[in-house]
């Protein structure tokens, strides 16, 4: 777009190309519904809490992010070694 006003032409098609094609390769999540990508999330943080609870002295609600990710981490490759 830029160099279509350093030059003096216009360049719309080719941009319209590539937005279409970067369109076209990316999956459009739902945010909104019972499928949405909120709900997906909350049921996945509520599923990890329960599986994370024994590993930990602390309510897992209460873990700062970094912490909560660090214990996911740990416990994941935890159960690689073991081979779960």
């Amino acid at each position: 777009m830029l160099r279509g006003i350093i030059e003096d032409k216009d360049y719309s098609d080719e941009i319209n190309k590539i937005d279409n094609s970067m369109g076209r390769s990316m999956k459009i999540k739902n945010f909104y519904g019972n499928k949405s990508e909120e709900l997906k999330y909350e049921n996945d943080f509520e599923t990890n809490c329960i599986v994370l609870a024994p590993h930990t002295n602390q309510p897992v609600k209460t873990l700062t992010v970094k912490e909560y990710f660090n214990l996911l981490k740990i416990v994941n490759d935890k159960n690689k070694r073991r081979g779960k």
